[in-house]
């Protein structure tokens, strides 16, 4: 076991004493949500697999609500789950529910850190999914 891997399970354990049973002081939640349409141009009814981050991340609001940096994501949780390699037929969204609910695109990640990676994401604003391709 290395310092970081005995520092980031004591950091989760201290970060649990706030939970949601608890006195949860982030209240958002935020999910990596994969979309698969069964055809180009979101025709069809998608299906979606999501991944919660946990512990629940630190978020940020900028820009009027436009814009969200998400801290203190685990560094336990790899890149290919953050940022998944899709196919011609899936996209790629985040979607936070508490008070900065919404569906948002992923902008930047940063994997400085090494104990935790930071997420910027853009709200997205339109109706019609688009899926890569």
């Amino acid at each position: 076991m290395t310092f970081r891997t005995s520092f980031q399970s004591a950091h989760d354990a201290l970060q649990g004493i706030a939970g949601p049973d608890g006195l949860d002081v982030r209240t958002n939640r935020v999910y990596v949500v994969v979309r698969t349409f069964t055809s180009l141009h979101g025709v069809g009814t998608p299906s979606e697999a999501s991944t919660e981050l946990t512990p629940r991340p630190h978020v940020l609001e900028r820009k009027m609500g436009r814009e969200l940096v998400v801290t203190a994501v685990s560094a336990d949780l790899p890149v290919s789950t953050l940022n998944p390699t899709l196919t011609g037929l899936q996209e790629l969204r985040y979607r936070v529910t508490g008070p900065n609910a919404g569906d948002y695109a992923l902008a930047d990640i940063s994997v400085a850190g090494p104990f935790a990676r930071t997420l910027l994401l853009h709200r997205i604003e339109r109706a019609q999914p688009q899926p890569t391709g």
